[in-house]
This record gives C-alpha cells, structure tokens and sequence, in this order.
C-alpha cells in the first residue's frame, strides 16, 4: 500500500479499494465470558486506540467508548484490548473503523443493545465524533 501526499492525488477507485480491504480484514477475535447478572449497563472505555488515515497513512488517535446492555455473554477485557491494538496499523477512516468495530462486536457479544462512540483527536482543527447507537434502530 502506497499513500499520497496530497489527498487529491487519490481517486475515488484507489480510495474505495482501501476502504474494501481494509473493512474486510480480519481482526483477532474477542473472547467472551458468560453473563448471569443484573447490571443494566457495562461501559468500557480505551483512550489508545489508533488506526492510519487510508489518505496519508498518518496515525489517527482515538477514545473508544462501548457501552452494553448485556444480555448472555460479555467480551473478555485483554482479548478486546488485543482487538483494538490489532488496528494500528489499518489504513481506514474514522466512520468506516466506527463501523466495523460496532458490527463486529455486537455480533460477537448479542448484547440487548449496544452503543459505539469513537472521539476522534482533533486534526486539522475539527472535533470529530462518530456514534452508532442500536436502540435509534428500533421503532
């Protein structure tokens, strides 16, 4: 994989087949501990997570926030962690890693409902905060 050095050398065909590649590949797998409790809600937070910008190949940094309603299974903390630093060096775009992480873990997990939250590190001098929410799916 090649970047540019200025976005407007990538065209739109170069930029989708990163994309593709990189939403397709394979991470670690989480593993899951059995649930038998009452809690309501489980929020877990990592501040370190970092992918590559697919323009510039430059380091994104990230807080992730999950947030599940557990219903029978919880991830196991050191395979999630695992999960994550599996992303350093994925050349993939804040909206597109948002995306793969929350259907991955929620297809792994099968929480009641789940919440994803990446608060991107400003760059350039915009705050970018990219959110998907399960239960805004429901009628």
């Amino acid at each position: 994989m090649t970047f540019k050095e200025k976005i407007e050398e990538m065209n739109h065909e170069e930029l989708l087949k990163v994309i593709t590649d990189s939403y397709n590949k394979q991470m670690p797998q989480i593993a899951t501990i059995p649930y038998i409790g009452v809690v309501e809600e489980a929020k877990y937070e990592f501040d370190e997570l970092t992918a590559l910008c697919p323009m510039t190949g430059l380091p994104d940094h990230y807080k992730i926030i999950i947030t599940i309603s557990p219903n029978s299974l919880l991830p196991e903390l050191k395979s999630l962690k695992m999960y994550y630093i599996a992303y350093r060096n994925l050349p993939i775009a804040h909206e597109h890693l948002l995306s793969k992480i929350y259907t991955e873990v929620k297809e792994i997990i099968d929480p009641e409902y789940i919440v994803v939250e990446l608060n991107v590190n400003i760059r350039g001098g915009i705050k970018t905060i990219v959110r998907k929410d399960s239960r805004e799916n429901e009628c």
